[in-house]
């Protein structure tokens, strides 16, 4: 089973679709601490939003399915967890098309905001105010810095 660091690595080299087999390698493993698991889950979701760029997805996966999946296991452990809430709320918040999801994004992203109310992150994700987002750049860089793609996604989203 490869280290974080390791698939970190991979996945600079555009080897998203290894760096998710690796991910999910963990997981099945037994391995659910919160950067995999909230690793995998956004390159779910980047796969859902993304088909086809950077990797070799042949579209015979039902990504939803497998971000719902690991969701629904996932919760119990990590409910109490700002991280968690507001990073898994942001990207639920974001599944274009699936209503229900963008409903489950906002009411993690509000308990995200309930369990850390001083925490600007989750306050700014919820609002989704690109002002509050960009001021809070470099404390998203500082907090996210090794974890990998999803990392540099919410580096960008709060930069814009």
């Amino acid at each position: 089973m490869k280290e974080l660091t390791e698939i970190s690595y991979i996945e600079e080299q555009n080897g998203i679709t290894e760096a998710l087999y690796l991910l999910e390698e963990r997981i099945d493993a037994g391995c659910d601490d919160l950067e995999t698991v909230m690793r995998t889950m956004f390159l779910y979701w980047f796969m859902f939003n993304e088909p086809g760029y950077l990797t070799n997805d042949d579209g015979s996966r039902d990504w939803v399915k497998c971000f719902r999946t690991l969701f629904t296991i996932s919760l119990p452990v990590y409910k109490d967890n700002v991280d968690f809430c507001w990073v898994v709320g942001y990207l639920l918040s974001h599944f274009h098309g699936y209503a229900n999801l963008q409903i489950e994004g906002q009411e993690l992203l509000l308990r995200a905001v309930q369990l850390a109310p001083n925490d600007p992150l989750p306050t700014s994700a919820l609002t989704n105010s690109r002002l509050e987002m960009r001021s809070l750049s470099s404390e998203v860089a500082k907090k996210l810095s090794t974890w990998g793609l999803m990392g540099e996604f919410f580096r960008y989203m709060y930069c814009q």
